[in-house]
């Protein structure tokens, strides 16, 4: 798990570099290509006035005007360059922009928003020849109102639209009009179409989303439909078979009419409950179109009420977590008071609530079902969740194909119930193809590696175990963050998938860097850099067909990062598709009909002849029939390549390679009969299958009694992807210790909570059992003096600590006031991992922090680092490393600081009240702090406060962050447990009037303002 840094105005500063950074370039190749000819709906309005990034505080920001300043939003007539300033300080300013396609996105005009639960308007005038009346036609994916010269014609809290969803006859003056559209952010996309369509023009051209609604009605046990609200004639001649169905897939009630007839179910005979309405038709291409409305017969609430009332206390088969998990869903919708809900949200309900009664009688496997896949996840002991949707015409019988479908990164990383779609019980996908499609949480913003990556797997394994999966025909899809994560999940597994398809996703460092800067870089930090890279593994999709789609205007995603991968695999010949969208950006692209038909074009590949291997971890290592057991540099890559040739004989080259598996498909050799292995040309071997498996090792692999292994082996960061618990050390005679001991342990737990909204497993050393001692992978606060488990495994574990002296290993090193993480096999659990968190005195416990997690083990104290000054991390460890793979310490693996750097570095220290001081800092006079105080502006409304507080200068950042500056020189200051430093500069008269800051190799210059 990564540490999360609390300097949130670090974050503004980066995405301020990055604008002001971009300037004109000469045209590029790719902008000067032509596209085939097409005709374009020009009328879509592309131009707008935008501005957005208003706060919408529990949800109340879609009934407040924040237009007041300038007419309000029934009287404003917008300019570029107009500022709104609310009450507490906060600016925003209309802007222009043109969107380069139908769709306007409000996250491309508002890239340097956080834009999680916002409010954007956008403004629009248009010039009319005449008075009359015309058809405003629009769709939205979210919340929104629309005026029309200051007369609203339009309002919904919600909405969901993949095009034109809503028509409304406006009037329209000759000359000037006026629309305002107002939008709430509500998910992963935020945006809108709009056009005027002429009434006497209507046409199939004009398509439209089939939206239908409930009707009011006095009758009792009536159900009153309209099947549609569009008002073109054309499409109002189309067919629509409406469909009641209870809980179960029961079809209660069923009628064909046309779109915008209205229908009529009679109820009386309805049993009490949850009806999803069900809407099929076509669109203008004649393709299929759905949609779908709930209804309840009955008291919702009620209901509702029985559902919360009856959670369970300790949940733990998969129905008890849904229980739990949809009694918080419904608290999240309507409030905790379900008594007074507010009648507008009483839709809200129903979903929860058919998903509930399926779930009690276990009819949601069903036809055009939806359901939740649920488990407790042994990493960390908390419910995780999948959603599952079944095509049409689903039968248990027939095997069906599987779509894996990975979400985006969602910033705000709310709790499960808070996530988008999270209780969306139709899917466009599955009601156009025949498939199965399962959308896994990937435990929320883990982009698809560790825990993620297991997710995912662990979800697709339940899907077999639930439905009839083919398993020739499961494919990876994903968007953003969900699209690295196909390249990551697709590439670590290829014999699961018949193909993948990555959606503007994927990240490489050739991208970001020169030729020259990577020149200069270690083998070391290459290959730190090329682990992370999404297409680092893709050596390994040989035989797996890939379909990469973008955008070429991605300001999120480069679209960069998708180029490079597609022309690598193109180099190697690989079986590798692109489809990359002119004028979109980061949301809205039309890709699901190709990519879903596409991969129905493909089955897996069983038996191929020829496998590739190449992974920066033995976990890893890996690839259809060929596993690498054990490799010898864990600073460098396993690269392998097995292929099957003649007179039963396997032809195996490896670099970096000590032992391997080969479990070849009985297709491809005759198991019953030996098998020629040659490997890397000269060691040529006979070896007979055993259970199906060739075991190789290297003949200059010596194992000890412990090595490392694919389930074992390193670094830091691994024990949170074992069933994990943290164990807080009590047992020292120091009562600081005892107290950072706690402390630490804490800040790891926040950190946990805070990632992934459940504490981790938390015992005290002294209530730990010996059984809970075994089972778990064990996070140890305190050395064996400060914590009674370390104490018990202490002879078991090759580490050592007195109050001058850290050994590892048998090797000792001076470390006064220092702290100490190692991780190591645990001696009671083959499968499990120690981490020992230890300090040679209270001081060294306070410098502990969870940054170094890339190690097997380091020892640090109190230097503090910072990289612009010289003084990065690396050269102020005491020592730092990774084990070889017999759990060893070798001097090529073995890092040590500079004795001479940590002469002169400022050192933190810590005193008896565990407050701070830092030592080796120049004097400065405290007149120099005065000339720095004051006021610096980022940006209207965001600044940094530089102030004196006693003898120390200070900083405030935007979000209230207080941080202390320390001295270089009288105008250079760094920031404590940050990377940071701040250079004051001073105009001709020698006054200061601005502060540079630098973080992450760039420079943000602000302005002094007071």
């Amino acid at each position: 798990m990564k540490k999360r840094y609390c300097y949130t105005f670090v974050n503004l500063i980066v995405i301020v570099l990055f604008w002001t950074s971009i300037s004109h370039a000469q045209p590029k190749l790719e902008d000067q290509m032509r596209f085939p000819w097409a005709t374009s709906q020009k009328e879509f309005f592309r131009e707008w006035l935008i501005i957005g990034g208003f706060p919408n505080p529990d949800g109340n920001g879609f009934d407040t005007d924040y237009l007041q300043e300038h007419g309000g939003e029934t009287g404003i007539v917008p300019a570029t360059g107009m500022q709104h300033k609310l009450p507490e300080g906060l600016i925003f300013e209309w802007k222009k922009y043109e969107s380069p396609y139908n769709y306007i996105n409000f996250f491309d005009p508002l890239e340097n928003v956080e834009y999680s639960n916002k409010i954007a308007y956008a403004y629009k005038s248009i010039q009319r020849p005449a008075d009359g009346k015309v058809i405003l036609s629009f769709g939205n994916n979210v919340g929104n109102k629309v005026w029309v010269n200051g007369k609203q014609v339009y309002g919904n809290k919600s909405d969901y639209a993949v095009k034109e969803n809503y028509q409304v006859e406006v009037d329209m003056v000759k000359g000037k009009n006026s629309i305002l559209l107002k939008s709430v952010h509500g998910g992963w996309t935020w945006g809108f179409w709009m056009r005027l369509i002429e009434p006497e023009s209507f046409s199939l051209v004009h398509d439209f989303q089939l939206s239908p609604s409930i009707l009011k009605t006095t009758e009792k046990n009536k159900l009153i439909l309209k099947t549609d609200r569009t008002l073109n004639p054309e499409i109002q001649k189309i067919d629509v078979n409406v469909k009641a169905v209870a809980a179960g897939g029961k079809v209660v009630a069923e009628k064909t009419v046309k779109r915008c007839d209205q229908v009529i179910f009679d109820t009386d005979d309805w049993k009490e409950g949850v009806y999803d309405i069900c809407f099929a038709s076509i669109d203008t291409k004649g393709e299929t179109e759905t949609a779908y409305l709930y209804w309840y017969k009955g008291d919702a609430i009620q209901k509702a009420k029985e559902l919360v009332s009856s959670v369970p206390e300790n949940p733990e088969t998969p129905e008890e977590l849904i229980h739990v998990m949809l009694s918080e869903l419904i608290y999240d919708k309507v409030g905790k008071d379900l008594s007074n809900i507010d009648s507008s949200l009483l839709g809200a309900l129903y979903s929860p609530l058919m998903e509930y009664e399926e779930s009690v009688n276990k009819s949601a496997v069903r036809k055009n079902g939806f359901l939740r896949l649920a488990y407790r996840d042994d990493i960390d002991n908390t419910p995780q969740f999948c959603r599952v949707y079944l095509p049409m015409d689903y039968d248990p019988d027939k095997k069906w194909p599987l779509v894996v479908n990975l979400h985006g990164y969602f910033g705000a990383n709310p709790v499960y119930v808070k996530w988008w779609s999270i209780d969306m019980r139709h899917m466009d996908l599955v009601d156009k193809f025949p498939v199965i499609d399962i959308e896994p949480h990937g435990r929320g913003n883990t982009s698809y590696q560790g825990i993620g990556e297991k997710d995912v797997l662990k979800c697709i394994e339940m899907a077999k175990e639930k439905f009839n999966v083919d398993e020739d025909r499961i494919y990876l899809k994903g968007e953003s963050m969900g699209g690295g994560g196909t390249w990551n999940v697709g590439t670590r597994h290829p014999g699961i998938f018949a193909a993948i398809a990555p959606v503007y996703g994927g990240w490489d460092y050739h991208v970001n860097m020169t030729e020259d800067q990577i020149s200069k870089l270690t083998e070391r930090e290459i290959f730190n850099y090329e682990s992370n890279s999404n297409f680092a593994q893709a050596d390994a999709l040989l035989t797996t067909p890939v379909l990469v789609t973008h955008g070429d205007i991605d300001e999120s995603a480069d679209v960069k990062y998708s180029r490079y991968a597609v022309q690598m695999l193109q180099r190697w010949g690989y079986n590798i598709r692109y489809h990359e969208y002119p004028g979109y950006g980061h949301e809205g692209i039309p890709y699901i009909d190709e990519v879903i038909s596409w991969f129905l074009q493909h089955k897996k590949n069983n038996a191929p002849e020829k496998v590739r291997v190449r992974a920066a971890a033995l976990a890893s290592a890996k690839s259809h029939w060929v596993k690498i057991m054990q490799r010898e540099n864990p600073y460098a890559f396993i690269e392998a390549e097995a292929e099957v040739l003649i007179n039963n004989t396997i032809r195996l080259a490896s670099e970096n390679v000590l032992a391997v598996e080969l479990t070849p498909h009985p297709e491809l050799i005759k198991p019953n009969e030996k098998v020629t292995v040659i490997w890397n040309v000269n060691d040529i071997r006979e070896v007979k299958p055993k259970d199906g498996k060739i075991t190789l090792a290297a003949k200059n692999y010596k194992p000890a009694r412990l090595s490392k292994n694919p389930k074992i082996e390193g670094p830091i960061s691994e024990v949170t992807n074992t069933p994990f618990a943290v164990v807080i050390g009590t047992i020292s005679k120091d009562s600081l210790m005892t107290k950072l001991c706690r402390q630490k342990a804490q800040e790891f737990i926040n950190s946990w909570k805070d990632w992934q909204k459940y504490e981790p497993r938390v015992f005290l050393d002294t209530e730990m059992t010996e059984e809970a001692m075994k089972q778990y992978s064990l996070i140890l606060y305190g050395g064996s003096e400060a914590n009674l488990i370390a104490k018990k495994l202490s002879s078991k574990i090759p580490l050592k600590i007195t109050p001058q002296e850290i050994e590892i290993a048998g090797r000792v090193y001076k470390a006064k006031d220092a702290c100490v993480q190692m991780i190591y096999p645990h001696p009671l659990n083959a499968e499990r991992y120690i981490s020992i968190i230890g300090a040679t005195s209270y001081a060294g416990m306070y410098s502990y922090n969870q940054n170094s997690n890339d190690c097997d083990f380091f020892i640090q104290d109190g230097c503090v680092p910072n990289k612009r000054l010289g003084r990065p991390m690396d050269k102020l460890y005491i020592a730092k490393g990774i084990f070889d793979y017999n759990w060893q310490i070798a001097d090529e693996l073995l890092e040590t600081g500079d004795p001479e750097l940590r002469k002169t570095c400022p050192v933190r220290r810590v005193l008896p009240d565990l407050t701070t001081t830092i030592d080796n800092l120049p004097v400065i006079d405290p007149g120099v702090y005065k000339t720095l105080a004051g006021r610096y502006e980022i940006q209207p409304g965001v600044n940094i406060f530089v102030y004196i507080d006693g003898n120390k200068l200070m900083g405030k950042a935007p979000d209230g962050i207080v941080f202390q500056l320390f001295p270089s020189s009288e105008t250079e200051y760094f920031v404590d447990r940050a990377d940071i430093q701040l250079t004051f500069g001073k105009n001709e008269t020698g006054v200061v009037d601005k502060v540079i800051v630098h973080q992450n190799g760039q420079d943000l210059e602000i302005k002094k303002s007071e």
